[in-house]
């Protein structure tokens, strides 16, 4: 494998990961009453 295709296999990984298991994910937490994780640490940095 190329060094360019494990950036971009990298890069993938990481936006999917970036988005916290997708919009239907995260809706289903905030349906629970829950923060995403994403929002529950940038809420701990900020206080």
């Amino acid at each position: 494998m190329t060094l360019a295709k494990k950036l971009a296999e990298f890069s993938q990984k990481k936006e999917r990961a970036m988005g916290g298991g997708g919009p239907k994910a995260i809706e289903k937490q905030l349906a629970m009453g829950k923060m995403p994780a994403r929002q529950r640490i940038e809420a701990i940095l900020d206080a």
